[in-house]
């Protein structure tokens, strides 16, 4: 592994960059295993189709190993095709770990993709399709209580190899 800072960054509706969006956390009290925010998770036993923008056969058969691991906890079923309409659109760029956060999904031009493997193992496949059920990162918590260095996280994600203005590193918070 190579000591690259490796980053999944958000992907945000124009939207909902400007409005608080209200959340829901999920395992037992005084310790939540995940957070969702309200209007964006799928509807419960949806099948999501799932779409090869481009990659190799072996990029494919990493992310058909591991995303199914999903549905043995959500009330979901993921179907691998090649449907130009499908909820999920699945790109192999080398621009960052990256996908839409459930039915945002539905607000993106069919032509392009709703998810991005700039590198690919089990972490991040079962990462990206967290965000693709409809699941937020951690920290986004807003009853977590964690107390950001706005300033040295501002300093850190706008150098290399983000290079991110300091509005994009708010809305990545």
């Amino acid at each position: 592994m190579s000591d690259t800072k490796k980053i999944c960054y958000d992907k945000i509706l124009p939207q909902d960059l400007k409005r608080a969006i209200p959340f829901m956390s999920f395992g037992p009290a005084g310790r939540t295993r995940a957070i969702a925010p309200i209007g964006k998770m799928w509807i419960n036993g949806s099948t999501l189709s799932i779409r090869f923008i481009d990659g190799t056969a072996e990029q494919h058969n990493i992310v058909k190993q591991f995303a199914p691991k999903w549905t043995e906890h959500a009330n979901l079923t993921f179907d691998f095709n090649d449907r130009p309409d499908a909820d999920v659109r699945i790109a192999f760029a080398d621009d960052g770990a990256w996908s839409y956060v459930g039915t945002d999904a539905k607000s993106i031009s069919v032509n392009r993709p709703t998810m991005n493997f700039g590198w690919l193992d089990e972490a991040v496949v079962l990462h990206e399709f967290g965000h693709a059920i409809g699941l937020a990162h951690e920290h986004q918590n807003p009853d977590g209580g964690i107390q950001w260095n706005e300033a040295a996280v501002i300093r850190d994600l706008s150098g290399p190899p983000n290079n991110w203005d300091p509005e994009t590193i708010r809305h990545n918070d």
